[in-house]
């Protein structure tokens, strides 16, 4: 069963590593190709602290208090 797991997850790197794109869409996926395929790195990434974005105080813009 992890042979068959194992070879699924280095199918799937690859065919992000081989999928068209530009710019950011292709970063991530080589971003997510180089995570399938290193796992260590993939076991930092998951174990590492989950943080929110900050969101600044008040309304957000164009917002007029009607509702």
């Amino acid at each position: 069963m992890s042979a068959e797991i194992d070879q699924r997850l280095a199918d799937l790197a690859a065919r992000l590593k081989a999928s068209p794109g530009e710019g950011s869409d292709r970063a991530h996926r080589l971003r997510l190709a180089a995570l399938i395929a290193d796992r260590d790195e993939m076991a930092r990434v998951l174990a590492a602290p989950k943080v929110k974005p900050t969101v600044p105080p008040g309304m957000p813009i164009g917002d007029d208090g009607e509702y």
